[in-house]
């Protein structure tokens, strides 16, 4: 099964790794996400972020106001830099300018019933690090040398049952799950804090205000064999 925001292009670029990014606190300073449940890993995207607790993905959509008139940054930089300002002061600026021009929405992807004990596990570490700044307390804080991971593993999310999250190389994030011998696919529930609806394809589509999200129908098949097992 794949989440897959419909306006999501995945391209390479810098400090847009498709990646896991393991959480220090950087993500509740900067997000302001209002379900409170602690944040294990992220996506950090550019117009989507996903944030996983024990037992929720909860999906950040983003749009940013156009300016109304084209602005010369290089000029503004100047101006900046005739009162003494370094650069890094500069960058702190920019984030503060961008903040009060994003429109956000909270989507959330919840497993009810799930093993609150639940093992989440990173595999795959990548070969970056991730460096954040932001602002707590009136003051600017940075963290650095945060890693990140190519797959994450909720082992036992249900007795017997894993589930693993990875990206997918189209686009978007792909969830497998995995059900061993004595596992009861019917404790399996994901509930949606937005209204669903079922295509005629099998998959299932999620709107909301500033953005979409398509899950596609599973695909079932025994490991050992790869014999595939009809599923909806």
């Amino acid at each position: 099964m794949i989440y897959h925001p419909s306006f999501s292009q995945w391209t390479k670029t810098w400090g847009e790794e498709k990646s896991f990014i393991e959480n220090k606190g950087q993500f509740e300073a900067l997000y302001a996400i209002p379900d409170k449940s602690p944040i294990l890993f992220a996506y950090d995207g550019d117009k989507e972020d996903y944030f996983f607790t024990k037992n929720k993905l909860i999906f950040r959509f983003i749009t940013v106001e156009k300016k109304d008139k084209e602005e010369n940054e290089f000029e503004e930089m100047q101006k900046y830099a005739k009162k003494g300002i370094t650069a890094a002061e500069w960058h702190k600026h920019e984030i503060e300018e961008m903040r009060g021009k994003v429109k956000k929405e909270f989507v959330t992807a919840e497993w009810l019933n799930a093993n609150p004990n639940v093992e989440v596990i990173a595999d795959k570490k990548t070969s970056y690090y991730h460096n954040y700044s932001f602002k707590k307390n009136n003051q600017w804080e940075e963290i650095n040398f945060i890693p990140s991971y190519e797959k994450i593993t909720y082992k036992n999310l249900y007795p017997n049952i894993d589930v693993v999250y990875e990206f997918h190389p189209k686009g978007g994030i792909k969830y497998a799950v995995y059900i061993h011998p004595g596992g009861d696919i019917s404790k399996i529930k994901l509930r949606y804090s937005h209204p669903i609806k079922i295509k005629s394809n099998g998959n299932i589509i999620i709107k909301s205000k500033l953005g979409q999200i398509t899950e596609y129908a599973p695909i079932s098949f025994y490991s050992d064999n790869q014999q595939k097992i009809a599923s909806s």
